[in-house]
C-alpha cells in the first residue's frame, strides 16, 4: 500500500501553509511519513507492506496532521478503511479518498492485493544418489 499524496488540505496556520505528515495505523502498528514543509499538497509516496491473514480484513487508519513547533499538532483529517476492500475485483486501488473530520482535503491511496501461494506442508524429499559404504568382506562378493 502506498500513501501517495494529499490535496486541498485545510489551512490551519495563519501566516504560512501547513507542514503535513501522516500516521498510518494498522492493528497495533503505526507508520509515520516524513513531514512536508509549507504545503497544502504534500507528496509522500510512503510505502508499507501489509500481510493480511484474516478473511474479515484489518482496519487501516490514515490520519493527517499539521506539525507545530510549540503546540500540539493539528488534525487535518483522516480516513478509515478495511483491507477486505482489496479482496474483491479490482484488486488494485488507485483513488482519491475524501478526508473525514475536516471541511476539505483528500488523499491519494494506491494499493494492490496479491494473493500468496500456499505451500504444501507435505513435501516429499527427492534423493538423487546415495553412497553406501562397502566393507572389505563385501568387496570380494559378486551380487
Amino acid at each position: 500500500m502506498t500513501l501517495v499524496k494529499a490535496k486541498e488540505l485545510r489551512k490551519k496556520d495563519i501566516f504560512s501553509k501547513s507542514d503535513p505528515y501522516a500516521v498510518i495505523s494498522v492493528g497495533k502498528q503505526s507508520h509515520k511519513t516524513k513531514t512536508m514543509k509549507n504545503t497544502h499538497e504534500p507528496e509522500w509516496n510512503h510505502d508499507i507492506h501489509l500481510e493480511e491473514r484474516s478473511p474479515s480484513g484489518t482496519e487501516v487508519k490514515i490520519h493527517i496532521f499539521n506539525k507545530k513547533s510549540l503546540a500540539k499538532d493539528d488534525s487535518l483529517g483522516y480516513i478509515i478503511f478495511n483491507t477486505k476492500e482489496l479482496f474483491h475485483h479490482p484488486k488494485l486501488i488507485n483513488r482519491w479518498i475524501k478526508l473525514e473530520g475536516t471541511k476539505s482535503g483528500q488523499v491519494l491511496l494506491a494499493a494492490e492485493f496479491i494473493e500468496n501461494e500456499i505451500e504444501s506442508p507435505e513435501v516429499t524429499p527427492i534423493v538423487e544418489s546415495v553412497k553406501i559404504p562397502v566393507t572389505k568382506e563385501e568387496k570380494g562378493r559378486v551380487h
